[in-house]
């Protein structure tokens, strides 16, 4: 989990543990850990290829895109 839901792991595991599933016994059942996440040095940059991927799947010919040509 990350940005704001990050700061509040603590609280969001506590209501995990107080509000399970009660149709599983806790040996059947177990809870998944509340983490914060952890971007790396290289977040920003995969982040900007991610959304330049997804502008160019949602409209291929828009003015900008490269035309790459087969010959």
């Amino acid at each position: 989990m990350g940005g704001f839901w990050a700061e509040l792991r603590d609280e969001i595991a506590a209501q995990f543990a107080l509000g399970g599933p009660t149709v599983f016994s806790e040996s059947q059942f177990r809870h998944p850990p509340v983490l914060a996440g952890v971007l790396g040095a290289d977040a920003a940059l995969l982040g900007a290829i991610r959304s330049a991927r997804d502008r160019l799947l949602a409209d291929p010919l828009a003015p900008g895109h490269s035309q790459a040509t087969i010959d």
